[in-house]
């Protein structure tokens, strides 16, 4: 691996670090705590029903899959999270536009991370399907923080979907 792959991830963190240092809510960030933990819970779930088959997952060379998720679930995703909601526009229209600018990073840091190979895809999930996925994420992010329970709820009917689409083992 070529120091430019690792200064990737490095990158991806320090700038997420310098943002949601900047800009979020640090004052009030007690109001977001719940869905900083909601996202990473998400993701950490994601890997142990898929433990053995995963759809989508990062190809470091020096640290593995397993450990690039915990450091991603415990730092970048609960500093997205915090950054997303704390600026959370008024405005119907400024909503979409910061939905779909936050759904637009993800896709594009993916698609960098799949062209210089330190991302993969498997078992029928693509860039389009991490796209739906990126869609429904970030208006449950929003949902989570004002209604918790139908959050839960919803986030049950997709986990029904994903095996039903993207079958995972049970036992």
């Amino acid at each position: 691996m070529e120091l430019g792959d690792y200064m990737f991830y490095i990158c991806i963190l320090i700038i997420n670090i310098i943002l949601t240092w900047k800009f979020a809510d640090w004052k009030n960030w007690k109001l977001y705590h719940s869905t900083m933990l909601f996202y990473p819970l998400g993701n950490l779930l994601y890997c142990f029903v898929y433990h053995d088959k995963f759809l989508w997952k990062f190809r470091p060379d020096i640290l593995n899959h397993h450990i690039m998720e915990i450091i991603y679930s415990f730092s970048v995703y609960p500093l997205v999270v915090l950054l997303f909601l704390s600026c959370f526009p008024k405005g119907y229209k400024k909503q979409l536009i910061h939905i779909a600018k936050y759904i637009f990073i993800f896709i594009l840091i993916e698609f960098i991370l799949f062209k210089m190979g330190r991302f993969e895809y498997d078992y029928g999930w693509n860039i389009w399907w991490s796209l739906a996925w990126n869609g429904m994420a970030f208006p449950l992010m929003i949902l989570h923080h004002k209604k918790p329970l139908i959050a839960y709820s919803i986030s049950a009917v997709i986990i029904f979907l994903m095996n039903w689409i993207f079958p995972f083992k049970l036992t």
